[in-house]
């Protein structure tokens, strides 16, 4: 008689325990393998962007409107720097295929939230004052072929 068929017979001679044990062992990896992210996320490597920043939106849907008024009145509360809003709208682009996120803000008090957007001062100029202008980021631009070398 060989060791592994001792082994063999001794691991089969109860063999509900034998399944639950391996059904425990299997659901530990499981477990180990689902909760990593939780952990390396509560471990601090979170990027910070923007923990400054508060947003307000309607419970039920980026597409329902909060009134303008509203961000006067958030602007009036104490230790309020600068408030904007912005406002989700429907569109196509070329052809109703297209669709990506789309919001229209005031461009000056707007990019004065958003520090993270920087943009070269002529183009910041141009979105300021052109009324129909637009911040697209760079995957967007070269995926509808809006993109040139200069990255205007």
């Amino acid at each position: 008689m060989s060791w592994l068929h001792l082994i063999w017979s001794g691991i089969w001679r109860k063999p509900v325990r034998t399944v639950l044990t391996a059904a425990s062992l299997t659901m530990a990896f499981a477990l180990v393998g689902l909760l990593t992210p939780i952990l390396v996320l509560f471990a601090g490597r979170v990027d910070l962007t923007g923990v400054d920043r508060l947003l307000v939106q309607p419970r039920h849907s980026i597409t329902d409107f909060l009134p303008v008024s509203h961000a006067a009145a958030v602007q009036a509360l104490p230790g309020i720097r600068a408030a904007s809003h912005q406002t989700w709208f429907g569109g196509i682009f070329r052809d109703p295929g297209n669709s990506f996120p789309r919001w229209a803000v005031p461009p000056a008090g707007y990019l004065a939230i958003r520090r993270d957007i920087v943009l070269p001062p002529a183009q910041r100029h141009a979105f300021e004052t052109v009324r129909t202008g637009a911040i697209i980021g760079e995957l967007t631009a070269r995926k509808y072929g809006l993109y040139n070398r200069r990255g205007v």
